[in-house]
C-alpha cells in the first residue's frame, strides 16, 4: 500500500495564493515574426557544384538574403538583395518558386524572441567575381558542398545547403534527360 502525502490539494492551492507574485517572473517574452527573402547562388568549376557564401558581420556564414521593399516580389527581393551584398547580377533561377526555407528563432538585442523565417530561391551564375558591401558582409567564399562544411555552424543552414544540393542534381539530370 502506497503511503499518502502529508499535503493535500487545497494546502498548494493556498500556498500559491499566498504566493509573493511581485517576485515571480513571466516566462513570456515577446515574440517578433520577421521574414526575409534569399538566393542560395551556385556555378559550375571543373564539373563540380561550388555554392557562394557570404560571411555576415555577425560572424556566421549563410547565403545572401533580406528583406523586402514596399511593392517588391520576392523575386526582385532575392535578386537586389544579391545585387546589394554581392554585386552579382547575373543569375538565372532554377525556378521561379520558392524551392526551399529556413525557419529558426533567436534572440534580439532587446531581448525578444524572433520567430524567423527565411525563403529562398536557387540560382545559378557563370560569374565567379564577388563584390561585397562591406557595411554588411565581411567575406565569401565559393566552396564545395563538401568544403561548405569547413565554414557552416548552424544546423540549419547545413540542412539547408544539404537540400540546395539535392535539388540542384536533380534539376541537372532533368535538364540531361
Amino acid at each position: 500500500m502506497k503511503a499518502k502525502p502529508d499535503t493535500k490539494k487545497s494546502d498548494v492551492k493556498e500556498t500559491i495564493k499566498k504566493s509573493d507574485k511581485k517576485n515571480v517572473k513571466k516566462p513570456y517574452r515577446k515574440v517578433i515574426n520577421d521574414k526575409s527573402i534569399g538566393v542560395i547562388v551556385f556555378r559550375y568549376e571543373n564539373e563540380q557544384i561550388k555554392f557562394l557564401l557570404i560571411k555576415h558581420s555577425a560572424g556566421h556564414w549563410a547565403f545572401p538574403k533580406g528583406h523586402p521593399d514596399k511593392g517588391e516580389s520576392k523575386i526582385q527581393t532575392a535578386k537586389r538583395e544579391l545585387l546589394e551584398e554581392t554585386g552579382i547580377k547575373d543569375v538565372t533561377l532554377i525556378s521561379d518558386k520558392i524551392l526551399l526555407d529556413d525557419k529558426y528563432m533567436f534572440t534580439g538585442s532587446k531581448k525578444e524572441l524572433i520567430s524567423k523565417i527565411v525563403y529562398y530561391f536557387i540560382a545559378v551564375t557563370k560569374n565567379d567575381v564577388v563584390k561585397i558591401d562591406e557595411d554588411e558582409i565581411i567575406d565569401f567564399k565559393w566552396c564545395t558542398l563538401e568544403e561548405s562544411m569547413n565554414y557552416l555552424f548552424h544546423k540549419e543552414t547545413i540542412i539547408l545547403i544539404n537540400k540546395a544540393y539535392k535539388i540542384i542534381y536533380e534539376y541537372n539530370h532533368e535538364k540531361i534527360s
